[in-house]
């Protein structure tokens, strides 16, 4: 048998005897909560003193974790429904019938709660299921309050099965075109349940839409089995890889009493996302993509015979900061690549795949950025160097806007090793300046300028792209040194 002791003082010690006086566990001297298996021989004791021998003024309790008495009922629910609030009992009898994951927790209107799992025989649960999630073996589980919330009163259990498909409405996945899914959370702990027409295989955008009034919808998307394929916290922007079994079920959580909308989007789905030209090595742009704190994503499209398998993405804005990121993801969820700290990436492609290209805003206010992508493949048209000796001559450029690039291929043997720069000699310190990069034969990175130049060998071939950096109205003059 297990029982769980508490006191409302930490000053006070208890210790736990069994019926020849012998010692079976004890609180300690920092501890008001103690969880005791009672091993010995029946009746039990517990002493209960103050350790410093001062005078204390304590409250005591005792549960029994082992088949406990008392405990409400709670067995899976379907999706829509709200848990009861009424029972004010002090633990919950979880009643599993079908062996699967499952998410569980307490719903109060007005406080957090805190507790643990048990098995019925009063054995802690794993310990992933702290966390309110985990997979529970058929029969009763008992959670129960903290013991150190001495005031719970009246709360809640929400309680569903990885499994569960009671209460699920069938949806799209082209929510970019059909518009975002939208709906409003009922009561607290209130769970929805969205089926996918999405085939296994492919992948699907969630982007969080929150009206001015609603609330971020939490998402964990599972298979027919109940396997977990992904889980985006109320981010407004995640991929997902349906890698299970068909259909696939969407189960949002949200504030209760508050809208939501969220966009569901096939990642192989071109309708909704406007088209994205190729652009040569100049100062123009190929797509724009505005953005506001409401809708913080665009969608732009990539044909599988509209791209080259080695590219280099970039983009500028109205706010002239790095707020946000692109993200080029292939049908199956796959990213290819994405911007992070930098408005400039290169990215290696496949033929014959069609790609979208998400532009996720993390800044304030709206804004519009205007954005490049370019070829830097083996078929990519670039000017050859002026010289490859040393001390030969460099190669000039002048870089006109923010988004102007230029492209050198530089022939090579395998064996051949290459010191590989670009000079903007006549800017000021920490001024508009350009940064450089170079890719390999098969459009691999290889290099990616940081200090004076950087040093590459093992290809037949390589491409260098220079790029503006900090362009202030006026032509960047740099020379290109190979």
């Amino acid at each position: 048998m297990t029982c769980c002791a508490h006191a409302s003082s930490w000053r006070v010690l208890r210790t736990v005897y069994d019926a020849t006086g012998k010692e079976i566990c004890s609180s300690g001297q920092s501890s008001s909560a103690l969880d005791c298996k009672l091993t010995g021989t029946a009746p039990f004791r517990t002493s209960v003193m103050s350790h410093p021998g001062t005078a204390e003024t304590y409250d005591f309790t005792a549960a029994r974790l082992s088949d406990p008495e008392g405990c409400a009922l709670v067995e899976p629910q379907a999706f829509g429904v709200s848990p009861d609030l009424s029972p004010t009992a002090r633990c919950r009898t979880l009643r599993v019938a079908q062996g699967a994951a499952y998410s569980f927790g307490p719903v109060k209107q007005d406080a957090e709660l805190y507790g643990a799992l048990f098995a019925r025989n009063g054995t802690p649960a794993a310990p992933e299921c702290s966390q309110g999630s985990c997979d529970l073996a058929p029969g009763d589980h008992t959670w129960t309050v903290d013991p150190q919330s001495t005031d719970a009163a009246a709360f809640g259990m929400r309680f569903h099965s990885a499994k569960e498909t009671r209460g699920c409405t069938a949806t799209h996945d082209n929510g970019l075109a059909a518009g975002p899914v939208a709906g409003t959370f009922g009561g607290p702990g209130q769970r929805l349940c969205l089926t996918l027409p999405t085939a296994s295989g492919q992948g699907v955008y969630l982007l969080g839409r929150p009206p001015a009034e609603g609330t971020g919808a939490a998402v964990t998307v599972f298979d027919s089995a109940g396997a977990k394929q992904c889980e985006a916290g109320g981010s407004t922007f995640h991929v997902c890889k349906l890698t299970g079994t068909a259909p696939f079920r969407a189960v949002l959580s949200g504030e209760a009493n508050k809208a939501y909308q969220l966009v569901i989007h096939r990642t192989g789905e071109a309708a909704g996302c406007a088209a994205w030209p190729q652009s040569g090595f100049d100062g123009t742009w190929g797509a724009q993509a505005p953005v506001t704190s409401q809708v913080r994503q665009h969608c732009l499209s990539l044909p599988a015979d509209k791209h080259s398998t080695a590219e280099m993405i970039d983009y500028t804005n109205e706010q002239n900061k790095v707020n946000g990121g692109v993200h080029l993801v292939d049908p199956s969820g796959t990213t290819a690549c994405s911007t992070a700290i930098s408005s400039t990436t290169l990215c290696r492609l496949t033929a014959g795949v069609q790609y979208t290209a998400m532009v996720v805003f993390t800044g304030y206010g709206s804004d519009t950025y205007k954005l490049v992508r370019r070829d830097i493949s083996p078929t990519a048209k670039c000017a050859a160097p002026a010289s490859t000796k040393v001390g030969g001559q460099s190669t000039p450029f002048d870089l006109t806007s923010a988004l102007d690039a230029r492209c050198v291929r530089v022939g090579a043997a395998a064996t051949d090793k290459f010191w590989l720069s670009s000079r903007a000699l006549n800017e000021p310190r920490y001024g508009p300046s350009t940064a450089m990069m170079a890719v390999d034969a098969d459009g691999k990175p290889v290099c990616r300028q940081l200090g004076l130049s950087c040093q590459v060998t093992g290809s037949t071939s390589y491409v260098m792209v220079v790029l503006a950096s900090g362009y202030k109205d006026k032509p960047i003059h740099t020379d290109v040194d190979t």
